[in-house]
C-alpha cells in the first residue's frame, strides 16, 4: 500500500464530528451516489450486465475522487488535464469521456509511489464497503490497458478481434453499435467478464479507429519502441507502452491531435503517436507527408 492510499485511509478513518469539512464531503458523496444509475437500471435500458458493472465502478471512483479532501496534489493534474482537453465552442473534444476517465483513473500514476486513483480506490475498498465482485471489477479496471486490434468479424455487437504484436484473438462486446468492416484497426480497452460470469469480454471505451496506416506501419511503430512480436519481454513492454506511454499524456495527446472526424459509434484518427508531423491537428502537421 502506497503513501497516498495510506493517507486516504487515515483520513477516512478519522472522519468524525470534529472533521466537519470531511464529513460534509462524505455526505455529499453519498447524495451523488444516490443519484447515479444502478447496475439494474443500466441493464434495464439495454446495457450488458458486465458493461453496467464496470461503468458503475468507474462512476463510484469519480464520486470518490470528487468528494475526498485527502487527495492533495492529485487535483493539480486534473485541473491541467481538463484545461488541456476542454470542449470546443460546439461542445466537442476528441477526448471522449470513456477514454478520459479510464486513462485518468487507472493509467495516470502519481508520485512518489506511482499509485493510480484506481489503486487508491482499491486500497480503501474495505472502508467504503465494496463487495467481493465490486473489488474484482476494480482490480480488472486497474490492470486494464489500451490495445490496437484488427477487427476480424462480428455478429451483432459481439466482435472477433486480434491484437497486433501479441496476435491474441478475443471475442468482445463493443456496445457503441460499432460499424466496422473486417480489417479495420482500432484502439480498444477490453476487459474480461467477472469470474462468475459466462459472457464475452467487454470494450469499455469508444473505438478510436486509425485511418490510412496499415498493420505493417504499426508494427514498424512498435519496432521503434523495441516492441517486436515474439521477442522476449515483448508483451510486458507492450503492456507498459499502451498503459503508460512515453509520458502520462502520450495517448491522449495522440487522440487529441490525431483526430480526423467522428461518428456516433467511433472516433477516427490519423498519424503516429511519436511523430507529431503526422497528426492533422498538431501545429507541426506536414500535409505533404505521411511520416
Amino acid at each position: 500500500m502506497g503513501p497516498i492510499t495510506k493517507k486516504i485511509r487515515e483520513g477516512l478513518q478519522s472522519i468524525s464530528g470534529e472533521k466537519i469539512v470531511s464529513l460534509e464531503a462524505a455526505r455529499r458523496g453519498e447524495e451523488i451516489i444516490g443519484e447515479l444509475p444502478t447496475i439494474d437500471q443500466l441493464v434495464a435500458v439495454g446495457q450488458h450486465l458486465i458493461h453496467a458493472i464496470y461503468k458503475t465502478m468507474a462512476n463510484l471512483l469519480s464520486v470518490f475522487y470528487e468528494n475526498m479532501p485527502f487527495l492533495y496534489g492529485v487535483d493539480k493534474f486534473f485541473y491541467e488535464a481538463e484545461d488541456r482537453y476542454l470542449p470546443d465552442e460546439n461542445g466537442f473534444t476528441p477526448i471522449l469521456t470513456t477514454i478520459y476517465n479510464h486513462w485518468a483513473f487507472f493509467d495516470v500514476r502519481f508520485k512518489p509511489s506511482e499509485e493510480t486513483l484506481g489503486d487508491c480506490f482499491l486500497g480503501v475498498s474495505d472502508l467504503i464497503g465494496l463487495d467481493v465482485f465490486e473489488v474484482e471489477a476494480v482490480e480488472n479496471l486497474c490492470h486494464s490497458r489500451l490495445g490496437l486490434y484488427e477487427i476480424l468479424g462480428s455478429n451483432g455487437d459481439i466482435f472477433q478481434v486480434r491484437e497486433l504484436v501479441t496476435d491474441q484473438k478475443l471475442s468482445t462486446i463493443i456496445p457503441t453499435k460499432f460499424l466496422a468492416e473486417p480489417g479495420t484497426l482500432a484502439f480498444l480497452r477490453i476487459l474480461p467478464p467477472l469470474k462468475v460470469m459466462d459472457c464475452p469480454n467487454i470494450c469499455v471505451t469508444t473505438p478510436y479507429v486509425t485511418r490510412e496506416l496499415r498493420e505493417n506501419d504499426w508494427l514498424e511503430y512498435f519496432k521503434r519502441h523495441q516492441i517486436l512480436p515474439g521477442a522476449p519481454g515483448a508483451e510486458d513492454r507492450l503492456y507498459r507502452h499502451m498503459k503508460y506511454g512515453k509520458n502520462r499524456y502520450y495517448w491522449c495527446e495522440f487522440f487529441f491531435h490525431g483526430y480526423l472526424t467522428h461518428r456516433f459509434d467511433a472516433v477516427f484518427v490519423k498519424g503516429f503517436p511519436d511523430r507529431p508531423k503526422t497528426q492533422p491537428r498538431h501545429i507541426l502537421f506536414n500535409r505533404g507527408r505521411r511520416d
